[in-house]
């Protein structure tokens, strides 16, 4: 077996390993075997094309991942290089850092976290819940500080800029937070499994990754506003909810190496940078033992309850398939999105950046406070395109499934028109995800701007039903739920991304100039709902 520099690194904290009861040699041996494995796993941010790939495109998928984080630490770094206030600059740059930190493994290493085959098969020989865990999280960690560097390699030439020993505190600081983002999320985890299990508590995890992606992002939208810019000059007033944003935590400590002014807030700042990870690794390390044993909860399914059939939007769904076939298909599909975990873990975070981000713009570009929400112009409304921008990433996601050998149904059902399944399981995705998420951003778009903002809201709907057929048509997709997670063609994916945004672009545009005309809207509209009734029924081909 190969020789990896990283466990010659790792040797040298055995102590701290051994300290803790966990069997080091046995530990090593396992990470040794993961990132042997390791080459059959593919980044979930640069996936790779094709069924039958080459041994050696596999195991440069994480890094060519690595490039691609590394161009986007040139935007989070680029803004150390310019002599803006310590405090801002070192808030932003920790904000931004947390932000890609948290979203990068929710995105890739939720599932290996929550895996349970390691004690299933690992377990059986001998070797303790502590002793798997720490190969499970020291294997995340390797690649998160991976990561970390890609992302962080122009910062830490600003901080050295800076001074040596801000460099120095910048790079331990990097490593806390590393480890606080996973410890912090799994001890998330642990809270929901000592509650919850069944399909229940796969939900709820679901949510909770949901949850700290929208927390994460308005977190970083509001550091930029505790700063007021007087003369093009940032200036920083340290005030008692400062407390409550994790990424002036840490930037309080360079903060004051840095020599600016100290006072009571930033000594409780640079406090909770130093027992608030102390304390949450010392919490989740007397617990992951509970953590091994609670994950058995996750294959604990209640075949007893009966699938609920009854509701709204389900109805909505299947009322409007207009065969047989079409209604077989949506209902397996409805089925399929409800329970493939993997769909939700592929799909749910970025449904929750989507659902945030159109009212961030409005926030962002039109708001210097919240009491300015009666000022706010209608042409910020058009931000509800933004939703749209998730159907590209919903309907590659609707190919996969992890029973996707189960796809000889198709056949064996004898269906007419294959047509059929594919409007059959883009109705069950309106149904059940888009249609009910659409009514709430509306409803927070009639708060913010008022009933005036229902014809836009009306016209955008109906503009997402068109999208999805555009982008059935320029996707070239397989067929619902027929191909393995991890297989994308890349290319055909950008392609399809590109394309998506100018014919968006194209849309906000006609909206933007007929805004205020009603009647325009309303011919506007009624000609979108004739080229969608046309092209559902005409255009969605095999």
């Amino acid at each position: 077996m190969r020789e990896y520099k990283f466990l010659n690194i790792l040797d040298k904290f055995k102590g701290i390993y051994t300290k803790f009861g966990v069997d080091y040699e046995k530990m090593r041996i396992i990470l040794s075997m993961k990132l042997t494995l390791d080459s059959r796993r593919t980044s979930t941010v640069m996936q790779n094309s094709g069924k039958e790939e080459k041994e050696e495109e596999i195991k440069n998928s994480f890094n060519k991942a690595l490039i691609m984080y590394a161009i986007m630490g040139i935007f989070i770094g680029i803004i150390t290089l310019f002599p803006f206030n310590k405090m801002y600059t070192y808030s932003i740059v920790f904000g931004m850092f947390m932000f890609f930190i948290l979203t990068i493994f929710i995105s890739d290493f939720s599932s290996v976290l929550l895996d349970m085959r390691d004690k299933n098969i690992i377990g059986t020989k001998g070797i303790d819940n502590k002793t798997i865990n720490a190969a499970k999280l020291t294997h995340i960690c390797y690649y998160i500080f991976l990561t970390s560097l890609a992302l962080s390699w122009l910062t830490i030439i600003g901080m050295f800029k800076s001074g040596v020993l801000i460099g120095i505190l910048f790079i331990l600081e990097l490593i806390i937070i590393d480890i606080f983002m996973v410890v912090i999320t799994a001890l998330l985890y642990l809270f929901i499994l000592r509650f919850f299990d069944g399909e229940k508590v796969k939900d709820i995890i679901n949510f909770v990754q949901i949850g700290l992606t929208i927390i994460m992002t308005i977190s970083y939208q509001f550091l930029g506003r505790m700063f007021d810019i007087v003369d093009l000059n940032i200036i920083y007033e340290s005030k008692i909810w400062n407390l409550l944003l994790p990424p002036m935590w840490f930037a309080s400590p360079l903060y004051a190496v840095a020599g600016e002014e100290i006072n009571n807030i930033i000594i409780i700042l640079i406090a909770l940078a130093f027992f608030v990870p102390i304390i949450a690794i010392s919490l989740y390390i007397k617990n992951t033992s509970k953590f091994e044993d609670s994950l058995s909860k996750l294959n604990i399914a209640k075949n007893n309850e009966k699938e609920k059939k009854n509701g709204l939007f389900y109805k909505i769904g299947r009322y409007t398939c207009k065969n047989n076939e079409e209604k077989a298909v949506y209902d397996l599909s409805t089925s399929i999105l409800k329970r493939e975990r993997e769909f939700k873990l592929m799909t749910y975070p970025s449904l929750g950046f989507e659902i945030v981000f159109p009212l961030l713009f409005i926030f962002m570009f039109s708001m210097d406070s919240i009491n300015e929400i009666k000022n706010i112009s209608l042409h910020m409304s058009l931000n509800i395109y933004w939703f749209i921008f998730m159907v590209p990433t919903l309907l590659m996601a609707l190919q996969y499934s992890n029973n996707y050998n189960a796809a000889w149904i198709y056949e064996a059902s004898f269906i007419s028109d294959k047509s059929n399944i594919y409007r059959g399981a883009y109705k069950a995705l309106l149904a059940n995800l888009l249609l009910p998420l659409y009514l709430f951003e509306s409803i927070i778009f009639i708060v913010v701007f008022g009933i005036k903002v229902i014809p836009i809201l009306i016209i955008a709907f109906v503009f997402l039903l068109i999208f999805i057929v555009i982008e059935h048509l320029i996707g070239k997709n397989s067929l619902p739920f027929t191909i393995k997670f991890g297989e994308v063609n890349k290319s055909q994916s950008l392609i399809n991304t590109i394309l998506g945004m100018i014919i968006l672009g194209v849309a906000v545009g006609i909206n933007y100039f007929i805004l205020f005309n009603m009647y325009a809207l309303l011919a506007y509209g009624v000609i979108l709902t004739i080229i969608a009734f046309i092209m559902w029924n005409k255009c969605i081909k095999v």
